[in-house]
């Protein structure tokens, strides 16, 4: 039962505001629940007990006590949740005397726990929505089609609609600190709800480190919505967040593939979100798409090339890839972004030139220079 949960910790707030007159509340068969007289507890309540069959109060005056065993005088009150009686408070006292408090109370013990239902109610929800997507995104739809229907009809969440996967990663938190990132991703959840990033037609869930929103959107609205929630975590909390957009399709099998094309996203983007009904993003992702076992003999041969005598990527290399291929191929503003000289920045490509025979003029060479800086980038996150 609820209400045993949660209350003894109602008497005790309500027993400091009323200046420690006790308070009991009872269960549907008469017993107390929780007490201000903690040796009372799970003892037996006439007059609660009546209550209950009743569904009436009860008032004890000092000369009616003996009618009543395991009473005291004062005044006892149904609990009413949703129109049934779950439950009795009771207020020491002579009864002309705590009789408005008495009412006070109850009122105020009904609301402590119409709060506390819709906050599991709220919780429940959660639940069900993470099964949903668990079994949305990672099992084959074909084999958990029932279930996961069920679990929206449950949740009252229409699969059918036209919707895209909305996914935020965390980077500052590794696998072992679970608690830190749950904290996170409710501190990301308040501020999303709270700026109504996410609405009625969407639900959401936090599966590891990702926090996935699968979003009812227009396509016009994708590129504002992902930057304004950006803009938004990045005023309002520290962490270091990507954030990638999948595709929006209206099947259950849309939504693995939506997430997954997100969560890719996120894996080749820096600070800024990306959304994969963007020409430029949809190239990045194409060619992410080429880092398989078919590319790996020619990509790794290149990657081979350019280790130094401590086997690892020179600074230098890495960080000029890395910046040129964010500005486009655009030499003025790469070597803007690298505080070099445009001089420099020709030597620098000249030289890559010369370690990896790759000549960044050329469109087919700037294609394998790219998988090759993809791939330096799956190196270091693996290590």
């Amino acid at each position: 039962m609820f209400l045993k949960d949660i209350a003894q910790r109602i008497v005790n707030l309500m027993m400091e505001v009323i200046d420690y007159r006790n308070i009991n509340i009872m269960d549907c068969d008469g017993f107390i629940l929780a007490s201000g007289e903690p040796n009372r507890v799970s003892t037996y309540h006439k007059g609660a007990d009546d209550v209950i069959k009743s569904g009436k109060s009860i008032e004890i005056y000092p000369g009616d006590v003996e009618k009543f065993p395991g009473a005291k005088q004062g005044v006892n009150l149904p609990i009413n949740i949703e129109g049934k009686v779950i439950g009795v408070v009771g207020v020491y006292g002579h009864p002309d005397e705590v009789r408005m408090v008495a009412k006070l109370v109850k009122n105020s013990v009904e609301l402590a726990l119409e709060q506390y239902l819709i906050s599991e109610q709220v919780n429940l929800v959660k639940d069900l929505n993470n099964q949903m997507i668990r079994k949305l995104i990672f099992n084959p739809i074909s084999e958990t089609e029932e279930e996961i229907l069920c679990l929206s009809k449950v949740s009252h969440v229409d699969l059918k609609l036209r919707r895209c996967a909305v996914v935020i990663k965390l980077d500052k938190f590794s696998n072992d600190e679970v608690y830190e990132s749950v904290n996170a991703m409710g501190e990301i959840e308040k501020l999303l709800t709270s700026n109504n990033y996410i609405t009625n037609n969407d639900f959401f869930g936090i599966i590891n480190h990702y926090f996935i929103i699968f979003k009812d959107i227009a396509d016009e609205k994708r590129s504002t919505y992902i930057d304004n929630i950006l803009h938004t975590l990045k005023d309002k909390q520290p962490f270091d967040t990507r954030i990638g957009l999948g595709n929006s399709y209206n099947d259950l099998y849309g939504y693995k593939k939506s997430f997954n094309e997100a969560v890719e996203l996120i894996s080749i983007s820096k600070n800024v979100p990306l959304d994969i009904n963007d020409f430029e993003t949809q190239a990045k992702y194409l060619l992410h798409k080429i880092q398989t076992d078919a590319s790996e003999p020619f990509i790794k041969k290149l990657y081979l090339s350019i280790l130094n005598e401590n086997n690892k990527v020179p600074e230098w290399f890495y960080k000029t890839l890395d910046s040129l291929f964010e500005h486009n191929l655009n030499l003025n503003e790469t070597a803007e972004a690298l505080f070099v000289h445009k001089n420099t920045l020709v030597y620098r490509l000249k030289k890559i030139e010369q370690i990896t025979g790759l000549n960044v003029n050329n469109f087919y060479h700037s294609v394998l220079l790219y998988c090759l800086y993809s791939y330096i980038n799956n190196i270091d996150k693996s290590n």
